[in-house]
């Protein structure tokens, strides 16, 4: 098996588990658990990070997509499941990556030429 598939498939049976997780969490935990978590300084300190790494994932998706327009649903799924929408984008990414010479396209996607993948 090529490796990077390896890698995705088990990146992918990873995401599976931390959405199972998320729905349980979310639907019995999630309000205490909020208070609790902006109750603390690292709680305020998680959250002002997760919000740099989503503007700083969303500036290259929105370059490797070369279109506002194509970016606008990712972006929404990064503010709404935070690093696990960010996680779904990259293996999305990396899917047809099969070896290094692939890497110029995982980087610039559309703007590389012939870049037409979905």
């Amino acid at each position: 098996m090529n490796p990077y598939r390896a890698l995705r498939l088990g990146t992918a049976g990873v995401l599976a588990l931390f959405f199972l997780y998320f729905l349980y969490e979310m639907a019995f935990n999630l309000p205490s658990s909020f208070e609790v978590f902006w109750g603390e300084v690292w709680g305020r300190i998680v959250f002002i990070d997760l919000a740099i790494g989503i503007v700083m994932f969303s500036v290259w998706v929105i370059y490797r997509e070369a279109s506002i327009l194509r970016s606008l649903p990712w972006l929404a799924s990064f503010v709404v499941l935070g690093n696990g929408g960010t996680l779904i984008y990259l293996l999305a990414a990396l899917w047809p990556v099969e070896s290094a010479k692939d890497l110029p396209r995982f980087f610039h996607g559309r703007r590389i030429q012939g870049g037409n993948q979905s």
